[in-house]
């Protein structure tokens, strides 16, 4: 992947920006890869992911993470790595990341130590 990367987090309107940002690069006529990487897996989310015109989707549940709340940091920064990886195998132009809110709280995954 040579494009551009978008990571959308700790807003309530989280959903709403990454759909506005594929669907932009989408009537652009770029490929986009979209991800939710952290928070809980609901199908709303997916659906609208896809409608908004991602090629590409993947989300934590298809590691295996119903929800990623209590995972160790190690194992989400394996799952953001695995994302962009397929993405730039399967050839997008942009990447859009869903990342839950709170990370910039000390409960967030992304806080505690190794």
């Amino acid at each position: 992947m040579t494009g551009d990367l978008s990571a959308v987090t700790d807003t309530p309107v989280r959903p709403t920006v990454a759909t506005a940002l594929i669907n932009g690069w989408h009537r652009a006529d770029i490929r986009v890869g979209a991800a939710k990487v952290t928070g809980c897996t609901g199908g709303g989310d997916r659906h609208a992911t896809r409608d908004a015109g991602a090629a590409e989707l993947l989300d934590h549940l298809d590691f295996g993470l119903v929800s990623t709340f209590g995972t160790p940091i190690d194992t989400l920064r394996a799952v953001t790595a695995t994302v962009t990886i397929r993405f730039a195998k399967a050839g997008v132009g942009a990447v859009v990341l869903e990342l839950a809110d709170g990370l910039l709280r000390t409960e967030s995954p992304w806080d505690r130590p190794r």
